[in-house]
């Protein structure tokens, strides 16, 4: 009878922590309304904060590239690959990048960590207002150069996913002076409520409107690759991805080409070659691509790479011819064919 005693006992505990075992599973797999856990929704934020080339603007380059000594080989590795000199194990997102943009001056990238000198004491609606329509919590709005006419139309998911991941990295002081016009008086057409805005990404079975999404509001193309008007610093929408922008910098003066599938542009350039630019950042000739963010699109999925490529050659062709980058030897490189 003892023996059963104990028998009944030792069931009841291993099905008590049982159920214990599975209510906790259940709980740490809970789905919020877009389907996705919390560490799947962080994934995600991480995934888009890099592919979104978040982590290349807002991240400060390591000291020792800062100093007026640094040789002409770190000066070409800044101009090729900055990634690599930025500190992004101890300043991930803390804000200080300089962008030269000749005539409208140097930009400086701002602090996107929860430190209280970055996004410490910033409601999510807050950032998500600065994301979507360029205003900053105090009310200034903030240079074109920042895509928010390209955030605008990102998804409920994809919004939230990258503010919960800002929210994890790391706090970095880091105070950035920041100057600009007022945001009073919005245009409200700027402003949508949120039943208009798209509740999930393009779920891929049509690549054409995944491919747009993700090259327009994610990868942010269309910033470098628009030009921007010499009056008003607004893009100009009618050369979308044609290309002609001038960007200054230590490597001389090069232009956003026009990806347009004209013969002024990318009308003779493979599948193969489309995404050797992406990946590697290296053009159809060979030479290595500068100013170009393509550290951070190399992350990007092979359904996501396949469907921007597929956007980008639907466009229609644009006429417009790029002048020739000036740029310093030093920056210049040309890839052998593999």
């Amino acid at each position: 009878m003892k023996n059963k005693t104990v028998y009944i006992l030792i069931i009841a505990i291993l099905a008590l922590t049982a159920s214990t075992f599975f209510a906790v599973v259940a709980q740490d797999e809970e789905v919020n309304e877009f389907g996705l856990t919390d560490e799947e929704m962080l994934d995600r934020g991480e995934y888009l904060s890099h592919i979104g080339a978040c982590v290349s603007c807002h991240t400060p380059q390591k000291e020792e590239y800062l100093s007026e000594d640094i040789t002409p080989d770190q000066f070409k590795q800044i101009g090729l690959e900055y990634e690599q000199t930025q500190d992004i194990e101890n300043q991930l997102m803390a804000g200080g990048r300089e962008f030269p943009l000749g005539p409208f001056g140097v930009l400086v990238s701002p602090n996107l960590t929860p430190d209280e000198t970055g996004l410490g004491d910033w409601t999510d609606e807050e950032i998500e207002a600065a994301l979507r329509i360029g205003v900053n919590k105090d009310g200034r709005r903030l240079h074109p150069l920042m895509p928010y006419a390209n955030y605008f139309g990102w998804s409920e998911m994809d919004m939230q996913a990258l503010i919960m991941y800002l929210r994890t990295i790391p706090a970095v002081e880091n105070e950035i002076i920041q100057t600009g016009p007022s945001g009073d008086g919005i245009a409200p057409e700027l402003v949508v409520n949120a039943d208009e805005l798209p509740l999930l990404p393009p779920d891929g079975s049509d690549p054409i409107e995944l491919g747009r999404y993700l090259t327009i509001n994610v990868m942010g193309c269309s910033d470098c690759h628009t030009p921007l008007d010499a009056e008003t610093g607004a893009p100009n929408f009618e050369l979308l991805l044609a290309g002609g922008q001038a960007y200054e910098g230590p490597w001389g003066i090069v232009y956003g080409g026009n990806i347009t599938p004209h013969e002024t542009g990318l009308a003779d350039w493979t599948t193969e070659d489309y995404e050797r630019s992406l990946r590697e950042g290296v053009r159809i000739d060979g030479r290595r691509l500068v100013f170009m963010p393509w550290e951070d699109y190399a992350g990007a999925t092979e359904e996501d790479m396949a469907a921007v490529i597929a956007y980008l050659q639907s466009l229609t062709p644009i006429d417009n011819e790029i002048p020739s980058p000036a740029i310093e030897e030093i920056f210049i490189e040309f890839v052998d064919e593999e």
